[in-house]
């Protein structure tokens, strides 16, 4: 384990020994415990210099997404030995485990945002220290990083941008922000020219390092000779660049030049996704993020459902069409990005454009599919009411990794898109298994306006359901006079657990797939007014099923028991059911407790008025 300290006060060749260590652990904690593994062992070099040059926390260094902060966490002190588990160290910066982790970051295109109120802070304060935001090329597109990036170029505010450029973000990056990059990483005259004339200067006897650290001055002449003005600096931002980002020493100098800069600075670093591990650097879209060792990792997730289906649904109906955002591998839409190439559309990380741009395929005449996880898909609130319901334009939300998602922590739980959703009545499906996915997303693509369907991550055939789906209709999946259980997606296996946990108890509890949650079955519910109602849903309380089912079941026997216990734990989504008691056992208390109680007050049976 290394330190701040440790690494001030080492050589630069003792850094590189250092930073391999680094990297190994890495590796060695991510193949246990899942994680990040390709995006982090890209930035090692880079992190160890930002922590030699800068003197955290003193100095402000904040990570954008956090998928580049292994390294920063264990300088910091922080283990990856337990990485994502309740016990240890979580996948992303947070302030709450570190003082050194300036925002709890995990959503894209935040940094430069943020990095710009502190330095404006210490601005206004008067006080002295660097800010510097780490961000990825994939990040830098987003619209938020845009947004502020224009801000600072004209208000000049002293800021450090560190553009981690590994020409990925998840899946390989698209869009003009991205193709700039790529000219000026790959800007070969000037690399050469640069490289050329430093290995010329050093050569020279003992004056050709100060001659060389004088040239420093005019090389900018050169990089305008051979590729002109970049997007930085039309902005009014000092660029730096491209720099190799696994050159500690190289990185030192730039940074400590940084520091002393009176203007905002971007510092365009060149590093390899993955470096270090021969399987992440071949593929680093499936190194992106992995999962811990000895889980499974099923061909039949509802991920996979959906990916077939809309290639199958392509061929059929030439209007079809898919929009992600940044996420083409992760969403299941390569195989129909590559069938249908002219009808895939992967904006980038931009969630609002992707929704906006859906908006208007459907107004075009087309059937947009717009798969974005739950969690990203909160980034575009506004297109869901602006373009999509006030439109009462058909595209339809395909909400992946709704509910709880285990070990990326509170950052990435799918916990309110069912409240965001309701707020404007728009139909929103939950499957329990594949096949009802697909039944639902062929009901979906009937739609006259926008609906959403939201699958969880995980089995798709851990439940069985009856074979036909009306809309708007629940499912009666098992009968009982005593109590129910209303339930969808991934905790319908929980609430057929608690079941039979209950009959050994003596009570008999009904078990309701709440496969619609708008619009809610309420002919079901008023039927159940009678018995003890307990509503279990991975979701945040406000805006959720058992808010919506309250209204209609006015009884003191409902119970409703919701996942915001959890979703700031970072462990695995077995363990994210237990702690909210949305396990079985947890889903059996509660009905057990509520009819002790019933039986304390009215001294009769449960089933005196079933």
């Amino acid at each position: 384990m290394y330190s701040i300290t440790d690494i001030k006060s080492m050589t630069n060749a003792q850094l590189e020994k250092a930073a391999e260590d680094i990297r190994s652990q890495i590796i060695a904690a991510t193949a246990h415990n899942g994680g990040h593994p390709a995006s982090n062992l890209g930035a090692v070099e880079l992190t160890v210099a930002l922590h030699c040059v800068f003197d955290s926390p003193r100095d402000k260094i904040v990570f954008d997404v956090g998928h580049q902060a292994y390294t920063h966490k264990l300088l910091t002190g922080r283990s990856l030995e337990h990485l994502r588990t309740e016990e240890g160290t979580g996948g992303f910066p947070d302030p709450e485990e570190s003082e050194h982790d300036q925002f709890a970051v995990g959503h894209s295109a935040t940094a430069v945002s943020t990095a710009l109120g502190l330095a404006r802070a210490r601005d206004i304060l008067k006080e002295d220290y660097s800010v510097i935001a780490v961000v990825g090329d994939g990040a830098f597109g987003g619209g938020m990083n845009l947004e502020a990036v224009n801000d600072l170029g004209y208000n000049k505010t002293r800021l450090i941008i560190v553009l981690n450029d590994n020409g990925m973000s998840i899946s390989r990056n698209v869009g003009a922000i991205a193709g700039h990059l790529v000219r000026l990483r790959t800007a070969k005259g000037y690399v050469g020219l640069k490289r050329g004339l430093e290995r010329f200067l050093k050569a020279i006897p003992f004056a050709g390092r100060y001659i060389f650290k004088a040239a420093l001055k005019i090389k900018n002449i050169f990089r305008y000779i051979l590729i002109g003005n970049t997007v930085f600096d039309n902005m009014g931002i000092k660029y730096i660049g491209s720099v190799d980002g696994h050159n500690i020493a190289e990185l030192k100098s730039i940074f400590k030049r940084a520091r002393e800069e009176t203007v905002p600075v971007v510092i365009h670093v060149r590093t390899v996704k993955g470096r270090g591990d021969a399987r992440a650097e071949h593929d680093p879209t499936a190194y992106h993020g992995v999962s811990a060792a000895g889980q499974s990792k099923t061909g039949n997730s509802f991920t996979s459902y959906f990916a077939d289906w809309i290639v199958q649904k392509g061929k059929e109906d030439g209007r079809v069409c898919a929009v992600t955002a940044g996420m083409t591998d992760s969403t299941g839409l390569r195989g129909f990005a590559k069938e249908f190439h002219e009808r895939f559309f992967d904006v980038g990380i931009a969630e609002q454009h992707a929704l906006g741009m859906s908006a208007g395929l459907a107004k075009g005449g087309m059937r947009p599919f717009a798969a974005i996880y739950s969690t990203f898909l909160q980034r575009a609130a506004d297109q869901i009411f602006q373009e999509l319901e006030l439109q009462k334009l058909p595209v339809v939300l395909c909400i992946d990794r709704a509910g709880f998602v285990g070990q990326d922590g509170r950052t990435h739980q799918g916990a309110y898109d069912i409240a965001i959703l309701r707020s404007h009545a728009l139909p929103i499906m939950a499957p329990a298994n594949g096949r009802q996915l697909c039944q639902m997303l062929e009901l979906a693509s009937n739609a006259k306006g926008p609906c959403a369907v939201r699958y969880p991550k995980g089995d798709a055939q851990a439940c069985s359901v009856p074979e036909k789906t009306e809309f708007g209709k629940w499912q009666l999946l098992e009968k009982g006079a005593d109590a129910a259980i209303i339930a969808f997606g991934a905790l319908l296996p929980q609430a057929l657990g608690a079941r039979k946990i209950l009959l050994e108890k003596g009570i008999e509890a009904a078990v309701i797939n709440a496969c619609f949650i708008e619009p809610v079955d309420t002919e079901m519910l008023r039927a159940l007014r009678q018995r003890i109602v307990c509503v279990a849903e991975d979701n945040a309380a406000p805006g959720g099923l058992g808010e919506a089912a309250a209204e209609y079941v006015h009884c003191e026997k409902y119970i409703s028991l919701t996942g915001e216990k959890a979703f700031s734990l970072h462990d695995s989504v077995a363990a994210q059911q237990r702690l909210s008691g949305l396990d079985a056992k947890g889903i059996a208390a509660a009905v057990l407790k509520e009819a002790e109680t019933q039986r304390k007050c009215g001294g009769h049976g449960l089933r005196a008025n079933a």
